[in-house]
């Protein structure tokens, strides 16, 4: 499921969308739900959660693109003020998000740590 701007309906992104639709989707997508934000400079962000909203810019907090992982349930809760253990916090302006992106993973098909002999 892609969330994205449409022709004609101007600015999608705003504090609304992070404060309400995107629990939503996670909501639908699933307990394991993966967001992935792509800004318009070509910049990938795996979201972790999210930890605050303006008028202007969201918080969030990111996992490192060697550990990648799924949202926070999309409770309250999802929504912390400090940034978990090892997770990067990032300010992202609305008008610079191209696209986000929810897929759904199961323990199958999450990648495999560790040696397989």
């Amino acid at each position: 499921m892609a969330a994205g701007p449409q022709p004609g309906m101007g600015q999608m992104f705003d504090a609304a969308y992070f404060q309400t639709d995107l629990r939503s989707q996670v909501s639908e997508v699933g307990p394991n739900a993966v967001v992935k934000m792509y800004l318009h400079s070509g910049t990938e962000y795996l979201i972790r959660d999210v930890v605050k909203t303006t008028d202007g810019y969201v918080l969030l907090n990111v996992h490192p693109s060697e550990q990648p992982g799924s949202i926070v349930a999309a409770s309250s809760s999802a929504y912390s003020s400090t940034p978990g253990s090892g997770h990067h916090p990032v300010a992202v302006t609305y008008e610079s998000i191209a696209n986000i992106y929810l897929s759904s993973t199961t323990a199958a098909l999450r990648p495999k740590v560790g040696f397989n002999l």
